[in-house]
């Protein structure tokens, strides 16, 4: 139990110390960036992904108050994504 009490206090030091401690941004907590989807292989590469992005592109047409019957799921006019695909 101590030598977990320890690493922690060891870690909770380093992280008080560091100089960047008011400026790191982590990746994994960052909100996304406008085209960080479409850019990403990750989401293209496998049907799991741009299954994903389809779900994705679905709810924000619902979110925006629209019908997701008036879009194409992998497009929207309104923000420039290329109906053709």
């Amino acid at each position: 139990m101590c030598g977990c009490i320890a690493g922690s206090k060891a870690i909770l030091d380093e992280a008080l110390t560091a100089p960047d401690r008011w400026t790191y941004k982590d990746v994994a907590i960052t909100p996304p960036e406008q085209d960080e989807f479409e850019r990403l292989s990750l989401y293209h590469e496998t049907t799991g992904g741009e299954a994903a992005l389809a779900r994705k592109w679905r709810d924000d047409v619902i979110r925006a108050g629209g019908h997701v019957y008036d879009v194409s799921p992998r497009a929207s006019e309104s923000d420039g994504r290329d109906a053709a695909e």
